[in-house]
């Protein structure tokens, strides 16, 4: 397609999208509800035959719906007597028990003598999209208060076969995304600790509601979370474009922790206080010095330390015994 017939083909359409509200008579082939996450949907139908098409509840990183209609073998010389529409504004929602419809005209036009067609509508004020010698962007944005729209095939009776009346027309309906993605995090704090208000960081830009959706480019990106009273996380993740990725977050409280190795039968003292078998393994501190006393037998050993928040501190206890022979 050349340039002034992309720029006829654009004239139509906008003279098309001028057309009134009205009444519409058609059978629904199929209904599809559009997925970020899904790249493209397949139906097939026929003349006179119409798809509904409705956004997600969540169409965040829905920027454009692209339909892609290939034309069978039986169009071909008999491509005037097959219009495309498509209309906004469809009430009630298409059915594939409904046929009477209220709908609004957006833009209308015969086949194109080739093998597919390819239509980009946008659904935001602010998008990128641009008509091509491939594609065409009709130049009126459906917000998703026009939404449901349907794309309606229509005989126009001339030059009508019957082969062309059997024949089935394969529709894409792909969302169009933007570049960006998501992330929704659960912040898991230890049974017992207390809830702390959280603050996060997207590649150093502070997050201004964590508990929402957060919304970032595609990519590596850094996170960090921090809360009082607990240690700051920091973890890489590779946002999705058009996806909402959970993230789960566990915090830990960054007061020091010791952990304590020593053969069976030690006895081991903390700032005085007998540590018990199930303290062993994590024993949480004060920040400061502490004085840790292990006795085996008749062997005692005395150590000071100073704990710092955030660290982890680990006292082993080893006995050594050597025989050894003089020559």
């Amino acid at each position: 397609m050349n340039r002034r017939t992309v720029l006829l083909a654009l004239c139509f359409i906008i003279f098309a999208s001028q057309v009134p509200a009205d009444g519409l008579r058609t059978a629904i082939a199929a209904t599809v509800v559009l997925d970020a996450s899904r790249p493209e949907t397949v139906v097939t139908l026929r003349y006179n035959e119409a798809v509904g098409v409705f956004l997600p509840t969540d169409q965040l990183f829905i920027k454009g719906v692209e339909f892609e209609l290939r034309i069978p073998s039986a169009a071909k010389g008999s491509e005037s007597s097959i219009q495309w529409a498509l209309y906004s504004g469809v009430s009630p929602a298409p059915s594939l028990e409904q046929v009477e419809y209220d709908t609004t005209v957006v833009a209308m036009q015969v086949l194109p003598s080739r093998v597919s067609l390819i239509l980009k509508v946008p659904v935001l004020d602010r998008h990128d999209l641009r008509s091509d010698a491939f594609a065409t962007v009709i130049p009126k944005v459906i917000k998703a208060s026009g939404f449901p729209v349907l794309f309606k095939l229509s005989g126009l009776g001339k030059g009508f076969t019957a082969a062309l009346e059997k024949a089935d027309f394969k529709l894409i309906i792909r969302p169009i995304i933007g570049d960006e993605g998501g992330i929704r995090l659960n912040y898991l704090f230890p049974e017992g600790g207390d809830k702390a208000p959280v603050s996060v960081f997207l590649d150093d830009r502070r997050v201004d509601d964590p508990s929402g959706v957060i919304v970032a480019r595609k990519g590596l990106r850094l996170l960090r979370v921090s809360a009082p009273g607990y240690r700051e996380e920091v973890l890489s993740l590779d946002i999705s474009a058009g996806r909402i990725s959970p993230v789960s977050i566990s915090l830990y409280p960054d007061v020091p922790r010791v952990s304590f190795q020593a053969p069976a039968g030690t006895v081991i003292t903390l700032d005085g206080q007998p540590v018990s078998p199930d303290q062993m393994t994590a024993l949480a501190l004060e920040p400061g010095e502490h004085t840790v006393t292990c006795r085996i037998g008749d062997y005692t050993m005395t150590r000071k330390f100073t704990a710092l928040r955030g660290k982890v501190y680990t006292v082993v206890l080893s006995v050594d015994l050597n025989v050894s022979s003089q020559p």
